[in-house]
């Protein structure tokens, strides 16, 4: 499986370097203690994955039953396509075809099933990145089938993340497939500057998409239209004449939460409060978010500010080692737990930390309801398993 603990520091060298090219007027200089603290992150980081690589390999057995499976599939399937069309129901609209009709698109105007929606949606992925390991190992067309059912409802309720990360998560499930790789010869194996160069094309598109949808999503621009963006964004003549404006979507994506971190980090003073500390390290879900502690951002829109701003908020810098160690912890105990197991065991919980650990670029994965329930899955599954033998 791809080592999580690489692409942690990855993602973040990427970032860096994105944040460096300063093309909005949102990146201002980072603040020493940030930046001590992003070195060490990354440095630990992949330096764990270093140590460990042994441990994060794939070549346990695998274990399938495929009339098993089919059935399991087809009642989980049918249960989620019920909630997915009473989902519907209760929100008495459906997304895509308001963006369509000229209508803005928010989350809030998606509610779904009153209480029920975030297990919905976060056992929805979850079911996604187990169904792409299924199809990528053993090839199963039912899997596939069902994988795009779940796909084909993030496309209705316009959840381009949910999209974008199941997507790279079945990507990168069929890229790590023995079958295709090795015994086969074709995939990854094959010419390595051909693959780089298919991996840059879809990753382009894949990007150039991301921002039309984005244009498209408040009804008041056409899709080719970047005004918006550029302006909230605070894009300054760095940005590249050359260069589709579409693509700005996804560079502020990709910077902002760094630039409210380093704003409240640079602006404004912790309240050192050991609750605040402890919500942080817990499923917001059960915590009233009206009583959280407020995030100060340069522009109110673009709200989303890294795992760690409220840790920073509750305890200082201290707050957001804290928040990194924490994760480092759940990572790693979630996949020694799946060592236990067989392959597919490994490789859905691989999929499940990629997500909950890179996000942190962009939430608090920790106490984030969707991300946080991807845990809790994991660990149930993972348990079950055990319990059944």
């Amino acid at each position: 499986m791809i080592n999580v603990f690489y692409m942690y520091g990855i993602i973040w060298l990427i970032i860096l370097f994105l944040y460096k090219l300063g093309w909005s007027n949102l990146c201002i200089k980072l603040t020493p203690g940030i930046l001590i603290f992003l070195f060490f992150s990354i440095l630990s980081s992949m330096s764990f994955g270093y140590l460990n690589k042994k441990k994060l390999s794939i070549d346990i057995e695998n274990k399938y039953e495929e009339e098993r499976f089919n059935r399991n599939n087809f009642i989980i399937t049918l249960i989620l396509i019920i909630l997915f069309l009473l989902s519907f129901v209760f929100s008495r609209n459906v997304p895509l075809v308001n963006v369509f009709k000229g209508f803005s698109y928010n989350s809030e105007s998606f509610a779904g099933i009153p209480h029920l929606n975030i297990f919905i949606s976060s056992f929805a992925i979850f079911y996604a990145f187990y169904l792409s390991v299924i199809f990528s190992i053993n090839k199963n067309k039912k899997a596939i089938i069902s994988f795009f059912l779940i796909l084909l409802y993030f496309v209705l309720c316009y959840a381009r993340q949910n999209i974008m990360i199941v997507l790279i998560i079945l990507f990168n499930n069929l890229y790590l497939n023995h079958k295709i790789t090795k015994n086969k010869g074709v995939g990854f194996n094959g010419n390595k500057l051909k693959n780089m160069l298919l991996t840059f094309l879809i990753a382009a598109i894949g990007l150039y998409v991301f921002g039309i949808l984005g244009n498209a999503r408040y009804g008041q621009w056409a899709w080719n239209d970047s005004s918006m963006v550029m302006v909230l964004g605070k894009a300054n003549d760095k940005f590249p004449s050359w260069l589709p404006k579409e693509y700005f979507w996804a560079y502020i994506y990709m910077v902002t939460p760094l630039a409210n971190l380093n704003y409240n980090a640079s602006y404004f003073e912790p309240v050192y409060s050991f609750a605040y500390m402890i919500r942080e390290l817990l499923p917001g879900m059960f915590f009233n978010n009206n009583n959280s502690l407020k995030v100060h951002l340069p522009v109110p829109s673009i709200n989303a500010s890294t795992g760690f701003v409220r840790g920073y908020l509750s305890f200082g810098y201290l707050g957001i080692y804290l928040i990194f160690i924490s994760e480092m912890i759940i990572i790693n105990m979630l996949i020694q737990l799946a060592r236990k197991r067989d392959k597919t065991h490994v490789i859905l919980t691989s999929n499940v930390c990629t997500y909950v650990f890179l996000f942190t670029f962009f939430t608090n994965t920790l106490s984030y309801p969707i991300t946080s329930m991807l845990i809790v899955y994991t660990i149930i599954y993972n348990l079950n398993i055990k319990i059944k033998r």
